[in-house]
């Protein structure tokens, strides 16, 4: 299954305005270390726009190599792709983003009525991010439409929307998707009807794209309905009333805890597909596994099931155990119909586990609870198998008892035999015992004698050997004093990392702080390394994303330029600008050689000198 996934391009069919307005392309040219609205270069035609101003159409598109200057005096990443508006006041038709680019939009709030789009120009291949990281108020119902480069090119082109994106409760918003397109929603979105809908109906869900809610809030306050329709949805979050048609919905995310989506109801049709993760051990909702919460009815319609575990963060599989119970479904409300694969009464389901489990098959009861002031859904991992093993467990038991009872009743007689044998060979040890003492008697008189005789040569033995001891401690003084003098003259130098925060500049080189403490100049190797998956389900694996050398005066600290490679820079990127990694730092001098690793964060300078959040 899919986790955090990179969106892939937004392309919004735009309402127009009643009135045409200037439009506006960006185009970055200005020379100014921060890329802002106000700076007429910075767009085609060489005009900005002005505070209050109502515009046309806003458009971001990919630039030519070498058609941005690049020679701010903070250089951005993307060399013109950060944007900053710093108008306040705008209202525009619409807004169009080709994020086959690493696109970053922040600053002041501005009013759509239009609508917006995003879709990347050309094929690339390569990673990107574009960030929509400014507020978006909707000044009247529109459509958003997403297309991406294809379902081969899942994953390389995202759009995360991290502004609050508001709008009257009239305000309706339609995200259309297609062609594997995919939207990160890590904001509050509080406005009128939301509805999600891929293209095209007949084809797999995910064909179409992907919606991620990550941690954000999707008309949960305002309680606006939010309708998916043939596409998946993942995340984690708070919705509004929600409702399925033709979709697939897994709730939970991909790393720990597993999360869940509370929505204010739920209405899922027999065409959807709810998916539920199990990630790690134990039976904390929420925590080991994800749950959907309503807070009002919940009716499922005949939907599919289907209940997955997935590795937790240290890349361990989950262990079910027999009888362990999950509440996947909790509801305030009435609790209606059943999974259309999980009847009520029915057999138990199969657990699907991720790939990389060895997990033999597995089965789960799926039971519906329907009394109380909470009515759930929950799983039973082989509830029949363990039913027998109980049943078994008892009829052994019962069988153990008996067969103790018969065993205390030999043992008894056995004890009375062993007493009445204890007896009599007590008696014989006895006289035995008599005889003994008369005899010890006489060998020790005999082996008096024959001490006495020995003592006297150990005496003289043990007079040679310590008067060699002495000798002997005598030489081993004189060694070890001549040996601490020769350890005091020698050349010391041992290596420190300062700080565990790593910038990287936009030329894609870290600076790493080093220390060198000792009396010699410290000498060595950088190596920089991640762990990435190379394909899905697979163990990480590390890979050296840069490496340097060293060599650092006695008592000085010295930042090192350790250039990363395309892969690392790639991770960074994907990973929004902070990456974790592991730096091995290699001392060869002064000897003795030494190695230790350190655990850091590579931080992305951002265009105004801070690192990228």
């Amino acid at each position: 299954m899919l986790g955090v996934l990179a969106i892939l391009g937004l392309s919004l069919v735009l309402a127009p305005a009643a009135l045409a307005s200037t439009s506006f392309t960006w185009s970055g040219k200005a020379n100014a270390p921060v890329p802002e609205w106000s700076e007429a270069a910075n767009w085609t035609p060489e005009t900005a726009p002005i505070s209050g101003e109502a515009i046309g159409a806003l458009s971001f598109p990919a630039f030519t190599p070498g058609e941005v200057p690049c020679t701010f005096t903070t250089p951005n990443d993307g060399c013109g792709y950060e944007s900053a508006n710093n108008v306040s006041g705008l209202t525009a038709e619409s807004m169009s983003i080709d994020d086959g680019e690493d696109y970053s939009i922040v600053g002041e709030p501005i009013t759509l009525d239009g609508g917006l789009s995003a879709s990347p120009t050309v094929v690339t291949s390569k990673l990107t991010i574009s960030e929509l990281d400014l507020p978006v108020v909707l000044g009247a119902t529109q459509t958003w439409s997403i297309s991406g480069e294809g379902p081969e090119h899942l994953l390389e082109n995202d759009l995360y929307v991290g502004g609050n994106v508001t709008g009257a409760d009239t305000a309706a918003l339609t995200i259309e998707q297609s062609n594997a397109s995919g939207l990160i929603l890590g904001n509050e979105t509080e406005v009128g009807p939301v509805t999600i809908e891929g293209r095209n109906a007949s084809g797999e869900h995910i064909e179409n794209g992907i919606a991620l809610l990550e941690g954000g809030e999707l008309n949960a306050s305002d309680r606006q309905p939010v309708d998916l329709r043939h596409i998946f949805f993942e995340g984690t979050g708070a919705v509004g009333p929600l409702t399925t048609e033709g979709s697939t919905l897994e709730v939970g995310t991909e790393t720990e805890p597993a999360g869940g989506v509370e929505a204010s109801s739920v209405t899922l049709d027999s065409a959807s597909g709810t998916i539920f993760e199990v990630r790690g051990s134990g039976t904390t909702a929420q925590t080991a596994y994800s749950q959907l919460v309503s807070g009002g009815p919940a009716k499922l319609a005949g939907a599919i099931v289907v209940v997955v575990g997935k590795p937790s963060d240290n890349a361990s599989c989950p262990v079910l155990s027999p009888g362990e119970k999950y509440t996947f479904v909790s509801a305030s409300g009435a609790l209606s119909g059943t999974f259309s694969n999980a009847l009520e009464g029915g057999p138990e389901i199969s657990i699907d586990f991720a790939q990389g489990c060895s997990h033999s098959s597995q089965t789960m009861r799926i039971e519906y609870n329907r009394s109380g002031g909470t009515e759930t859904v929950t799983g039973t991992v082989e509830a029949a198998a363990k039913e027998r093993q109980e049943a078994k467990e008892k009829q052994e038991a019962k069988e153990r008892q008996e067969t103790k009872e018969r065993q205390e009743t030999k043992e008894r007689q056995e004890a009375k035999e062993r007493q009445e044998a204890k007896e009599r060979q007590e008696a014989k040890e006895k006289q035995e015992a008599k005889e003994r003492q008369e005899a010890n008697e006489r060998q020790q008189t005999k082996e008096t004698e024959a001490r006495n005789t020995q003592e006297a040569a150990a005496a003289a033995s043990k007079q040679h050997q310590e008067e060699e001891a002495a000798i002997n401690h005598k030489h081993e003084e004189e060694a070890a004093a001549k040996k601490k003098q020769e350890e005091e003259n020698a050349p010391t130098g041992s290596v420190l990392l300062n700080g565990s925060s790593i910038t990287v500049q936009s030329s894609g080189e870290a600076i790493v702080k080093l220390a060198c403490a000792g009396t010699a100049r410290c000498s060595g190797k950088l190596t920089l390394t991640v762990k990435r998956a190379t394909k899905k389900g697979e163990k990480a694996k590390t890979e050296t994303i840069g490496t340097a050398t060293f060599s650092i005066p006695p008592n000085e600290t010295t930042s090192i330029k350790v250039t990363l490679s395309a892969a690392g820079k790639a991770l960074l990127s994907v990973d929004h600008g902070r990456l974790g990694a592991t730096l091995s730092i290699l001392k060869s001098s002064p000897a003795p050689s030494q190695t230790h690793t350190d655990s850091v964060h590579l931080v992305q300078q951002k265009a105004h000198g801070t690192a990228k959040k």
